[in-house]
């Protein structure tokens, strides 16, 4: 997975992947209700949705500093995906041992992962928008009082000089000085 779009894309395929699965188990799960069925396959869908709305709406906030993402956010939206499809392994393979599937378990995993999913995106938004205000902080003007100029041939001077200096970066240790020295007049 090479950005948080394509986590995401994956995770989305994931949920659709479940779906496509819990239409083919219908016929062969008769001690299933079909009120459970219909609950979880609802849940899926409503899930997958709102997987797909928040990033949806994030990526329009953030833009492609977003959809690149970072480590902590991939990582965790692959340990979803994961999380999602070992559950779709196992059912797949009791399946043929013609094994219930249990609805409940995959109800709760569906909820808890877009659940899951939709935190890692709002701590990503939170991340990449807090990168944004700093990188677009503007020019400031600051003021320097009392800057002595002197001259071995004149009296000292004080005057006042209004800068326009950058904005420090946040965590640069760094003191900014003004010395003014005129050797010559």
């Amino acid at each position: 997975m090479g950005n948080f779009g394509t986590a995401v894309t994956s995770l989305l395929d994931t949920y659709t992947k479940c779906l496509s699965l819990l239409k083919g188990t219908r016929n062969h799960d008769d001690g299933a209700s079909s009120d459970t069925h219909s609950t979880l396959s609802a849940s899926l869908r409503s899930d997958r949705a709102r997987v797909r709305r928040v990033y949806a709406s994030r990526l329009s906030k953030d833009g492609s500093q977003f959809e690149r993402g970072d480590a902590p956010a991939r990582s965790a939206l692959r340990r979803i995906v994961k999380k999602l499809t070992t559950t779709l392994t196992s059912i797949v393979s009791h399946d043929g041992k013609r094994q219930p599937v249990r609805y409940e378990s995959l109800l709760a995993l569906s909820n808890g992962s877009s659940i899951e999913a939709v935190r890692t995106m709002n701590d990503l938004s939170s991340r990449v928008g807090s990168r944004s205000t700093i990188s677009q902080s503007s020019v400031t003007p600051r003021t320097a009082r009392g800057i002595q100029v002197t001259n071995n041939n004149h009296p000292s001077v004080d005057i006042d000089i209004d800068i326009d200096m950058e904005a420090p970066k946040v965590g640069a240790h760094q003191t900014s000085q003004l010395l003014i020295t005129e050797s010559q007049y």
